[in-house]
């Protein structure tokens, strides 16, 4: 079908007249607008629960406190409606209330929790759609923009999990959209309720909105700075939006600053004095070329390039931590085959000032939050790029297709051809590695050993007095979302540790290196979950779990005494 769809719009682009009335041409355009929103829709609700088939602990915790606010408006640590969600991390409040109703009145389940995540992602396309029509006032650009969205590996990477930078990436393609409508007339503060919600929705896409939004006033200036009265209220209105933020840092203890590389400066130190003691350069010079000053510098700069890198975007995507979880494993985040649509896109955008400056202005900030990180992480970090990116391919499409209206109908047709079937075939073997492929070896990424060991307890624990579970490592909140316990329970467990008959000890329990032997060192009728704690055991474990698709790999280990 989308292939279908994409050789579709690229014949009517090079058999576009002049004569077609305005009614058809529209017609036409909703035709095939509502077709790329039909594939959205497919390729975000297929087997939208069962894969990524395990939940990380970031994902879980979004689900359960969502849950939690829905029935009893108190986070899992018993926070009433906070407006920061402070566990192992913290976490911003949109996504978590946008979930609530979902969970809250269809029932726990990843289904549900995602898919306001998938709905979400599918209005962007549509969002994608009205941005390029209205910055390039060309329908043709603006339907492969939102074809180039809707099968975007990146995209439906995040548009199927109940991760929150696709929020974000959706409230700052609203306040764009209603900017860009506003700015010749109209007002553009109906903009800032959209760019609020966007800067709460995801903590590393805030810089983008302080960059972007100057940006924004830069470029339209024109036809807003005669507006000194309505510049000024959305103006002020950024900066309480940005100062609003300290407040909540300051109030609710947001504690996520250990990403900042400003706020790893013994690692820092380490690479420098690394450079330092392998050197044979005088002290002076030792000290004026290799200090923390210059090698903060030059991580910025391999983090901001990495961004643009053909490694990141074509490649192998995301290659830190988050490999498996921000990307699907050596695949890059776009097609290869777009490419060549990005240069020619580059080409046609050159030529046009505002559309020059809104899209590479825009692709330039999109990558700043991940420059000022410790770690490299592109694929959330840097959502911001994916519009724009998606844009310039349409454009590419457009340029592409114009540079063959002039030639042969023969050579157009064989070309619409081949461009159609190789896209179309880079789509489907992307479906193929993510559905058939990612959910086995990318199922521990998604901790599919966390839900396999939750479900396991819930059925045995009745048959035991007690159950331990040992170093949980987050276990509480999956034995909750995969067993849908109360979240009064919950809360309670949060700060007992005690879920019923089930105890969350913290660390293994010590045998002074000596063998483990549950008859010894467990109380009689105790089930006891650990991971690989012991070097030496008395007996075997009655029950392990292991990672999928690696049954040497030993994730959880089940003793009973």
């Amino acid at each position: 079908m989308g292939q279908g769809l994409l050789g579709l719009f690229m014949i009517n682009i090079l058999n576009k007249s002049s004569t077609e009335s305005v009614l058809d041409k529209k017609l036409t355009t909703y035709i095939i607008l509502a077709l790329i929103v039909l594939i959205g829709i497919f390729l975000r609700f297929w087997q939208l629960g069962s894969i990524p088939s395990g939940s990380t602990n970031d994902e879980v915790a979004y689900i359960y406190n969502a849950y939690s606010i829905a029935i009893t408006s108190k986070d899992i640590a018993g926070n009433f409606l906070p407006i920061s969600f402070n566990l192992f991390n913290s976490f911003s409040p949109v996504a978590v209330y946008i979930m609530s109703p979902f969970v809250g009145i269809l029932g726990l389940s990843l289904f549900t929790a995602r898919l306001p995540f998938a709905l979400i992602g599918i209005a962007e396309i549509f969002l994608i759609f009205l941005i390029a029509k209205k910055i390039t006032n060309n329908y043709y650009i603006a339907l492969s923009a939102a074809f180039v969205l809707s099968v975007s590996p990146w995209h439906l990477q995040f548009s199927r999990v109940s991760y929150d930078g696709i929020l974000a990436l959706f409230f700052y393609l609203l306040g764009i959209y209603v900017f860009l409508k506003k700015k010749d007339r109209g007002n553009i503060n109906w903009s800032l309720p959209a760019f609020l919600l966007g800067f709460y929705s995801y903590h590393g896409t805030k810089i983008f909105m302080l960059l972007f939004i100057p940006a924004l006033l830069l470029i339209f200036r024109n036809q807003i700075m005669g507006r000194k009265k309505e510049v000024f209220i959305f103006i002020t209105g950024i900066i309480l939006i940005i100062l609003s933020f300290f407040y909540v840092v300051y109030s609710q203890n947001v504690n996520r600053q250990n990403v900042l590389l400003v706020k790893n400066i013994s690692t820092i130190s380490s690479v420098v004095n690394t450079e330092r003691a392998y050197n044979s350069a005088q002290p002076v010079l030792r000290n004026i070329l290799s200090n923390k000053v210059l090698t903060f510098l030059r991580i910025m700069r391999e983090n901001y390039l990495e961004a643009f890198s053909p490694q990141f975007l074509f490649l192998y995507g995301e290659t830190g931590d988050n490999e498996e979880i921000f990307g699907i494993g050596h695949r890059g985040v776009m097609y290869i085959i777009e490419l060549p649509l990005l240069l020619f896109g580059i080409v046609y955008i050159l030529r046009i000032k505002k559309l020059r400056n809104f899209l590479i202005l825009g692709l330039l900030i999109a990558p700043i939050p991940s420059v000022i990180t410790v770690d490299k992480s592109y694929g959330m970090r840097s959502i911001m790029m994916l519009p724009f990116l998606s844009i310039i391919a349409g454009c590419g499409i457009y340029e592409i297709c114009i540079k063959f209206r002039e030639m042969k109908k023969t050579y157009s047709v064989v070309f619409i051809s081949a461009f159609v079937l190789l896209y179309a075939f880079l789509i489907l073997e992307y479906l193929y590695q993510y559905h058939y492929r990612y959910g086995i070896y990318g199922a521990e990424a998604w901790l599919r050993s966390s839900r396999d060991v939750s479900e396991y307890i819930a059925q045995e624990k009745d048959k035991y007095k007690q159950v331990y579970i040992a170093n949980e490592g987050g276990l509480l909140m999956q034995y909750a979302l995969f067993n849908r316990e109360d979240p009064y329970s919950v809360q309670a467990a949060y700060k007992s540790k005690i879920l019923k008959n089930i105890y969350f000890i913290g660390n293994c329990i010590d045998t002074g290196n000596k063998p483990f032997d549950p008859k010894i060192y467990l109380p009689p009728s105790t089930l006891y979950v650990i991971p690989d704690c012991y070097k030496e055991v008395a007996v075997e474990p009655i029950k392990s779990i292991i990672q999928v698709g690696e049954p040497l790999h030993t994730v959880w280990k089940i003793y009973k005494n």
